[in-house]
């Protein structure tokens, strides 16, 4: 007998109590399970959103089952998947004292997170995306032994794509770690232009810091990841890093970072005004508006290449977008910003002041078509697609 959780079963988003949803297969006491490679018992809660992912679900879970660090828990949270994800995971929950599946319905991707965040009873919580896997046997243990040994918040390590079966390397951490948390060259590289801290995957982070400062997951349709990772770093969380791999990301076209969505402009835009909100009481000391500058200009800039790419590779439509985010206040005050040069001139990374200046005085000065221009220069020529790590095809 499976778990079968409605909307109504869930606890509120900001309760991440150890009140749990009491599922059929009781989790298995930490006594019962001993690390093989460490003195330590601490507990990690795996949690593993699931939707329409049959072809991908047994590789991520065969290299969790096959860790060397042995106290996991494995939470499933089938989101109404309509092919056989959700058998699978039945399955082996059946074979496995250790995992434990949750029907929720189709809720989606914010609330499967929230309500794995709910049913963990581990000291650490790793997310990881049911199309992807784990590095190695040894990723958990790593990662364990370094937030033991630092008394860190959050460890992150770097990680490999995955495109047509080739594993591929991806920038690392080092050009960005080690720069201090609260400069700006620290945050455009974390979070944005390398943006390896605004993904979940690829980190272990300390349950208790989560709990304490009741950060969960917001109801947005996108980049509910960077939101909850910025809100992270705003909350003042201690970073800890391994260099080695720990994740191998599948570029997967199929996903919902690929799918194109109509309403992603609004989205974006609720995503900066929560985040402008939280700045203002942010525990890290230091002015973080450029956070919510950049994410502006990322979702504008996102926005603008997907509406191309997926409405007749026309710039009309691109100019269309741009208009649409200008009319925000919050958006045409950031433009402004960065277009006299606020904050730009301290994140490094070669061309991107100039194009973060150039975008935004663009956008300033109302010129929709030239930037809808560079746009399409960009995506014809393939150059956005090495803009990020997670977009790169070679």
């Amino acid at each position: 007998m499976t778990n079968n959780i409605s909307k109504a079963d869930l606890p509120d988003k900001t309760d991440m109590s150890d009140k749990a949803i009491t599922p059929d297969k009781a989790a298995i006491p930490d006594k019962a399970i001993t690390p093989d490679k460490t003195d330590t018992i601490k507990k990690v809660s795996v949690i593993i959103p699931v939707y329409n992912v049959e072809r991908y679900i047994d590789k991520c879970l065969e290299m969790l089952l096959c860790q060397t660090y042995k106290n996991i828990e494995i939470l499933l949270i089938d989101d109404g998947s309509s092919d056989n994800s959700g058998k699978i995971c039945d399955k082996y929950m059946e074979e496995h004292d250790n995992i434990r599946t949750f029907h929720i319905g189709e809720q989606g991707l914010c609330a499967a997170r929230n309500a794995g965040l709910c049913e963990a009873s581990g000291d650490y919580i790793v997310f990881v995306d049911s199309d992807d896997y784990v590095y190695s046997e040894e990723t958990i243990y790593i990662m364990v032994n370094e937030l033991e040994k630092t008394g860190a918040d959050i460890v992150a390590g770097n990680y490999s794509r995955l495109w047509n079966e080739k594993l591929l390397p991806a920038r690392e951490h080092a050009h960005f770690s080690k720069n201090p948390p609260e400069s700006e060259k620290f945050k455009f590289g974390a979070f944005y232009s390398i943006g390896t801290m605004s993904y979940l995957w690829g980190k272990m982070y300390r349950r208790s810091f989560l709990k304490e400062n009741e950060i969960h997951f917001e109801n947005f349709i996108y980049a509910e990841d960077k939101a909850f990772s910025v809100m992270c770093y705003l909350c003042g969380a201690v970073y800890a890093y391994v260099d080695e791999a720990v994740y191998v990301y599948r570029k997967n076209d199929d996903s919902i970072s690929y799918r194109f969505k109509e309403n992603t402009i609004e989205n974006w835009m609720a995503v900066s005004e929560y985040l402008a909100l939280h700045c203002e009481d942010a525990k890290r000391p230091g002015d973080h508006r450029d956070i919510v500058a950049f994410t502006i200009f990322f979702g504008c800039f996102f926005d603008g290449k997907m509406f191309y790419e997926n409405k007749g590779k026309k710039i009309r439509v691109v100019k269309q977008v741009l208009k649409k985010y200008a009319s925000y206040p919050l958006a045409a005050y950031y433009f402004k910003k960065i277009a006299g040069f606020w904050w730009i001139t301290k994140i490094g990374g070669g061309l991107w002041p100039v194009m973060l200046w150039g975008f935004s005085l663009g956008m300033s000065l109302h010129m929709y078509s030239f930037i809808g221009a560079g746009i399409k220069f960009l995506v014809e020529m393939k150059i956005d697609q090495r803009l990020s790590d997670t977009g790169r095809r070679e």
